[in-house]
């Protein structure tokens, strides 16, 4: 941890605690490292917060980027990355995967086991946390060029793949780690390799918003369509959904008719 007057972390627990959401600096007082650290901490935190609770976490895209699938070594597994890396938004922390690489090639991952006497399932989940950075990893911090000395430290999102053995469900994370599931793997009793057929995808894909909007824009027409009588796309169409413009007109049509239709019916019962 950097040279702090007061643990960043335990500052904003507080600060969240009391519900605070900002802070404004006041003129003429000694400028505080927690209060500069909080600034932007309790900004983070909100958006985080809000990213996790409303969008939650998965894939952007309907991409392979950290789908997992069976190699034929014992006790390992591949996790894939799309062609120019991919993303995932693990707890409103967004991680990236530049390349497929074995579970057996990160750092500090236990090795997977062969089950023993009965068949297991196991959970693949990627495991996220922002870790500090100082000038012992990257010397640019020491600002060699001017006062020769760190000054503050950077954070850095990092992360992990790992594998819960005999559990369907990710563990909780650790203070500070957000989790995000990514495949289920059934472990036949004493089968060292896993077989292809064992592994099942859990990600959230499709997560973009803006594609997202575009799926529901296509199902509210097809339903407002068959609700209203609307044929189908004409073949002339290139086989095209209808226009939302036209949808609307046809709508606007439909409601002017039962208007009618009401009016009608109330002026015979008069």
């Amino acid at each position: 941890m950097g040279n702090f007057s007061s643990d960043p972390q335990e500052e904003l627990r507080r600060s969240r605690e009391r519900g605070y959401v900002g802070l404004r600096v006041e003129q003429g007082v000694p400028v505080l490292d927690r209060d500069l650290n909080l600034l932007s901490d309790l900004v983070t935190a909100t958006v985080r917060e809000v990213l996790e609770r409303h969008l939650g976490s998965g894939v952007a895209d309907r991409s392979e980027a950290f789908a997992v699938e069976a190699v034929p070594q014992a006790n390992d597994l591949r996790v894939l990355a799309p062609s120019g890396g991919g993303t995932c938004l693990v707890g409103g922390v967004q991680v990236s995967v530049e390349e497929p690489f074995l579970y057996s090639e990160q750092l500090g991952v236990p090795a997977l086991t062969t089950p023993a006497e009965d068949d297991r399932d196991d959970v693949v989940y990627l495991d996220v946390w922002v870790d500090e950075v100082d000038a012992s990893s990257d010397p640019h911090l020491a600002n060699p060029a001017d006062v020769d000395m760190q000054t503050s430290v950077r954070l850095r999102p990092e992360w992990r793949v790992r594998v819960a053995e005999g559990t369907a469900v990710a563990p909780e994370p650790a203070p500070g780690h957000a989790h995000c599931p990514l495949a289920k793997i059934q472990r036949p009793r004493a089968q060292a390799v896993i077989a292809p057929g064992c592994v099942e995808d859990l990600r959230r894909t499709g997560l973009r918003l803006a594609d997202l909007a575009d799926r529901v824009q296509r199902l509210e027409e097809a339903l407002l369509s068959s609700s209203l009588g609307i044929p189908g796309p004409a073949a002339g169409n290139g086989g095209a959904p209808p226009s939302g413009a036209r949808v609307v007109a046809e709508r606007s049509s439909a409601a002017r008719n039962g208007s009618r239709l009401v009016a009608a019916e109330g002026g015979r019962t008069r």
